[in-house]
């Protein structure tokens, strides 16, 4: 039964034991009318947490590449849990958030919404050159089946999933359903509590939970600041990323169905 018209089905979202957010990026239309191939390409937050049940399941995916944009510290702390010797071929994508500066405004309060629709531009015009790589890497192995993802799975791997979804010629709005699908299948209080363990100094005062609540949130605004900082989409994709009309073809050949 479809879970949100024909694009969506109960497959998208893979329920695992200690991974969140794994999802499935099939089914969207594409160029030329084509469906994007479902179990090709995936997206998904930290890997750290792979049960013994998970790594059976994402096994079973026959994986060739991940794509891991976190940072080197990110992946010191909670390495992916691959059982030894069983690890796909993996990338470090390395994308380094940012500082606070303008988390707050001058008289000490949070404006946590602006900061990261600012942080989406960041990651679509200083960042270009780790998303070039992305595609390096998936046009490097013909024919992978590709998993991005960083910690999370919403923002870094939000806009390289969007990136990867519109040179497949998907519409904008689907592409900006899929990044929204987040907001289902990320528990943020959870994510909340995995993240404030290992950094206590984000709710020093004047911030509160609450405060920064957005930062673990998805929100159209976030993903549009990062789509109108790109502009013209097929300028962007060949002059930024170097997708010319015969890497956009190739892609659209191995990841697009009938």
């Amino acid at each position: 039964m479809p879970l949100d018209g024909q694009t969506k089905t109960p497959d998208r979202h893979l329920p695992l034991e200690g991974v969140r957010n794994f999802r499935d990026l099939g089914g969207y239309r594409g160029h030329g009318g084509r469906s994007v191939a479902w179990g090709r390409l995936f997206r998904s937050g930290r890997l750290s947490g792979l049960t013994d049940g998970d790594r059976r399941r994402v096994g079973a995916l026959g994986l060739d590449l991940v794509l891991d944009f976190r940072q080197r510290s990110e992946c010191a702390l909670e390495p992916s849990a691959w059982a030894p010797g069983t690890a796909p071929r993996t990338e470090n994508l390395e994308i380094v958030p940012g500082s606070l500066d303008g988390f707050f405004d001058p008289d000490g309060n949070a404006r946590t919404a602006s900061f990261m629709e600012a942080l989406y531009r960041v990651l679509a015009l200083e960042h270009a050159e780790v998303y070039r790589a992305m595609f390096g890497h998936i046009l490097d192995v013909p024919g992978a089946r590709v998993l991005l993802h960083c910690a999370a799975g919403k923002d870094r791997t939000g806009f390289g999933s969007a990136l990867l979804l519109l040179a497949l010629g998907v519409a904008r709005e689907d592409v900006m359903e899929d990044y929204l699908l987040t907001s289902r299948f990320l528990d943020v209080d959870a994510e909340m509590d995995t993240v404030l363990a290992v950094a206590p100094h984000l709710l020093k005062p004047p911030m509160t939970r609450e405060g920064v609540r957005p930062m673990f949130e998805v929100r159209r605004s976030y993903l549009e600041s990062a789509l109108d900082a790109m502009g013209d989409v097929d300028a962007y994709l060949e002059g930024r990323l170097g997708l010319g009309p015969a890497a956009r073809g190739e892609l659209r050949e191995r990841y697009l169905g009938a």
